[in-house]
């Protein structure tokens, strides 16, 4: 994996698919914004990635450290993992 691109776009889905008004000034489920709108979209590369494609400028990706100040990417001080698994002991 080469990359990740944090988008928040379920709320959008949700309320266009019920005949709601979307919200951030979207005009359309697809509208992602326009460059610098609000939510910015997050862009996390694998530093052991290749680089990526041009297209990825059209989506509007922020790199991850430039939106420091963006409480929605603040990553927690502690990952835990819950074993989901039947057998726990897996």
């Amino acid at each position: 994996m080469d990359a990740v691109l944090l988008v928040r776009h379920q709320h959008q889905v949700v309320e266009g698919l019920a005949g709601r008004p979307l919200i951030d000034e979207r005009g359309h489920l697809l509208d992602y914004g326009l460059p610098g709108s609000f939510p910015p979209h997050a862009l996390v590369t694998n530093p052991s990635g290749r680089q990526l494609p041009g297209e990825f400028l059209a989506l509007h990706a922020v790199p991850l450290q430039a939106l420091n100040a963006a409480a929605e990417y603040n990553p927690g001080e502690i990952v835990m993992w819950a074993n989901t698994a039947d057998n726990p002991t897996d």
